[in-house]
């Protein structure tokens, strides 16, 4: 039987980069060879063109899914809006914990996840699976500390710029793998057993 929507196999940090493109407009953090000695440097590529990425983000259609028994909001490019979701299968919480987030939910508790708004993507991909048909609470966990990460970020930036004070780049999340881009993004990977 087709399962076109499942099935997929991936580590949380090589799902986390290729949510990192939509959550970037297309564009792709590397390392290339800077000269003699092997030393590289970090660039960023445009890997999408930024018409393509916001295209995909286009022509939302809520619509029933009848595998979740849910009411669900699909891209033209097969984004989920997550915190569009009505059902009863998901957590009371679910609408504020996803806020701004894109992407899909795994059955049996995986998530992957891009916020476009503040350029941060998220995989959390786990070995034991939950009997919950859309994320559950370990990875719901993670969505909600990083959205507590996101905020005091957003304070803080208010506080700042009320003060004429210029922050410098790059986010750190603590309790998880995370790599800044050069433009001072995150990609942040959990990894849980």
């Amino acid at each position: 039987m087709e399962f076109p929507s499942g099935n997929c196999h991936g580590n949380a940090r090589s799902v986390a980069a290729v949510n990192n493109i939509f959550a970037t407009g297309g564009l792709v953090p590397m390392e290339v060879p800077c000269g003699p000695g092997g030393r590289m440097k970090r660039v960023v590529k445009r890997f999408i063109s930024a018409e393509t990425v916001a295209k995909c983000f286009g022509d939302p259609v809520t619509a029933h899914d009848g595998f979740l028994n849910a009411e669900t909001c699909f891209t033209q490019g097969g984004f989920s809006q997550m915190s569009e979701m009505r059902s009863s299968i998901v957590l009371p919480d679910f609408h504020e914990t996803f806020d701004g987030f894109w992407g899909w939910g795994g059955v049996g508790g995986s998530w992957s996840l891009w916020h476009p708004t503040e350029e941060v993507s998220l995989a959390y991909m786990m070995n034991g699976r939950s009997l919950h048909p859309v994320g559950g609470p370990r990875g719901d966990r993670i969505v909600t500390a990083v959205q507590a990460v996101l905020q005091r970020q957003r304070e803080a930036k208010a506080g700042a710029e009320s003060h004429n004070f210029t922050r410098g780049k790059g986010t750190n999340v603590s309790g998880s793998d995370t790599d800044a881009s050069p433009d001072g993004k995150s990609t942040i990977q959990s990894n849980t057993t």
